[in-house]
């Protein structure tokens, strides 16, 4: 398997675990919202982004991995708004949230996938 390959599809694997990790606090997040004074639409939004956030990053390491398993050339375009999606979320968690596993866990993904891509479309020289 060459590199390339094997970065791609870690950095997705890597994704969709942290994505599994997230998922896991659901139910803690449900208890907490619980004991909240927040209106019942508000605590359904909160649950719903919750989940959402998860899916979102499944479905950015599907279209990543598609493009390092695919018989084809990969899709540039598809694999830069995945890296860019990537990157800003990983700026949007650091500056409101902090650094902690889950960023963490993302910004290595992301630098898998950034050096993936890099390496597929690098050019001759």
């Amino acid at each position: 398997m060459k590199a390339p390959k094997v970065l791609g599809i870690g950095g997705s694997l890597l994704l969709v675990a942290t994505a599994a990790l997230h998922l896991s606090g659901y139910s803690e997040l449900s208890k907490q919202l619980q004991n909240t004074p927040l209106p019942g639409f508000w605590r359904a939004a909160i649950q719903a982004t919750w989940v959402f956030f998860s899916m979102g990053l499944v479905i950015i390491a599907a279209a990543v991995a598609a493009q390092f398993v695919q018989r084809g050339p990969a899709n540039r375009a598809v694999l830069m708004v995945c890296m860019a999606l990537l990157a800003g979320t990983v700026i949007v968690m650091a500056v409101w949230l902090g650094v902690f596993i889950g960023t963490l866990a993302i910004a290595i993904a992301t630098l898998a996938i950034g050096t993936a891509t890099a390496m597929l479309f690098r050019s001759p020289t």
